[in-house]
């Protein structure tokens, strides 16, 4: 069954925008459907038969950071891409982007910007500039010139030598593959016409030195041509993001994962919920959302210390993690409560199998330096759909049913139930 479109009933402002010479396209945030294209989106990209955004990105990984960016963001003005174009050109475009909530849907708007022109006009700049090669030997950058028939190194100044820990005479009539590791390597052989087809690379890769040591570098690859269009030579500048690499993986991980636990965090744990709920009114896959929450744990805070919690949470949601599938989620969303997506549960039977496999997780004491810690929770049970369909309302309900087991004595597990409730 196709999705429905909400700009199907829209002509009068379809055709509005359809006179714009700027391409816009507008689709699903969840599974990049495209579900509306105007007219120069029409003109000026391939006619790929798919739907799918991802595909009208000539490295679909660009989609991907566009979204992480504009999740991080809450809106993008300026994000630079490749794009396949008509007549099998690749266009280069500055894409701004932003959410929109249109017959109470969630939407992404694209409006692209074609910059081809002006990337072809930098290109022969950096073509006159190539000529100056000198300024080169002083940049901090490492710089490589090689040869497009036999990908071997001709040249290379001091920053490269330096890069890579190997001295001129023993870089020059070496490859570039020679430093890269597999997946880098088996990515840039797969491009071996880049210099003939669109003239420029532009790729990160992961460098292993003569020494087993390892680095990651932005290289920017440009061809030199004659007037004929034929490929002169080509030239590389290589720069060191190792560090910035490392700073952005961190800054990820802390965005998305608790850092005393390593579980998902409360903003991870709503991304993945808010998919496993469209899976379900999608596909019909149901699911059982668990609320979790330790028993008499403020009693050890206030008697063992802090630094005692903390590391009696983290063996906690070490036994909960091991408790379920690679395919579910464990989530700390503060204090002492978790959350918990058990994909594929149907039935009150199959939940209350789950529930209690995770109290029998916690069966046994947890040694905490000279303490031996008895520890159990309190969980509360909701099914999808049987229970709801929003993420609201299955928290409250999870809730719900966690004080109702608390009630019934705690380490225990109850299923929500409507008669036991005032929701």
């Amino acid at each position: 069954m196709q999705p429905h479109n909400p700009f199907s009933s829209h002509a009068i402002g379809n055709e509005v925008v359809d006179l714009v010479s700027t391409p816009i396209l507008v689709c699903q945030p969840l599974t990049g459907e495209i579900i509306y294209r105007n007219a120069a989106a029409r003109q000026q990209l391939a006619d790929i038969e798919t739907t799918q955004m991802e595909k009208w990105f000539e490295r679909p990984t660009d989609w991907r950071e566009l979204l992480l960016r504009l999740k991080n963001q809450g809106q993008l003005k300026h994000f630079e891409a490749r794009f396949k174009g008509t007549h099998g050109r690749v266009v280069w475009m500055v894409v701004s982007a932003k959410t929109l909530v249109h017959d109470q849907q969630t939407l992404i708007m694209l409006t692209l910007f074609d910059m081809t022109e002006y990337r072809k006009r930098e290109y022969k700049h950096q073509t006159d500039e190539a000529l100056h090669l000198q300024i080169l030997r002083c940049s901090s950058e490492g710089y490589l010139q090689f040869d497009t028939d036999s990908n071997r190194i001709i040249d290379a100044n001091p920053a490269m030598c330096e890069l890579l820990k190997c001295p001129h005479h023993h870089l020059v009539g070496t490859s570039l593959t020679d430093f890269l590791d597999t997946d880098s390597r088996d990515a840039l052989l797969a491009q071996t016409d880049w210099a003939s087809r669109q003239g420029t690379l532009q790729e990160e890769l992961h460098l292993v030195r003569k020494d087993g040591s390892r680095l990651i570098v932005q290289a920017n690859a440009n061809a030199l041509k004659d007037e004929n269009d034929e490929v002169i030579t080509a030239f590389a500048l290589l720069t060191d993001i190792t560090e910035r690499k490392k700073t952005e993986e961190r800054m990820l991980y802390l965005a998305f994962y608790d850092p005393l636990t390593a579980l998902p965090n409360r903003l991870l744990f709503q991304e993945r919920l808010q998919q496993a709920l469209f899976q379900q009114s999608r596909y019909g896959a149901p699911f059982s959302l668990l609320f979790l929450d330790l028993d008499n744990f403020k009693q050890i805070n206030d008697t063992l210390g802090h630094d005692v919690g903390d590391a009696l949470l983290k063996q906690i949601a070490k036994r909960l993690f091991n408790a379920v599938r690679e395919s579910d989620t464990v989530s700390r969303i503060g204090g002492d409560e978790f959350l918990i997506i058990l994909h594929g549960i149907s039935s009150s039977k199959e939940a209350e199998i789950a529930a209690q496999k995770l109290l029998d997780a916690l069966k046994t004491p947890i040694n905490i330096g000279q303490h031996a810690l008895q520890a159990s929770v309190s969980i509360g049970v909701t099914l999808v759909p049987q229970d709801g369909t929003d993420a609201t309302t299955l928290r409250k309900k999870a809730d719900l049913a966690m004080y109702q087991a608390k009630a019934a004595g705690k380490n225990t597990y109850s299923l929500y139930s409507e008669a036991d409730s005032s929701l």
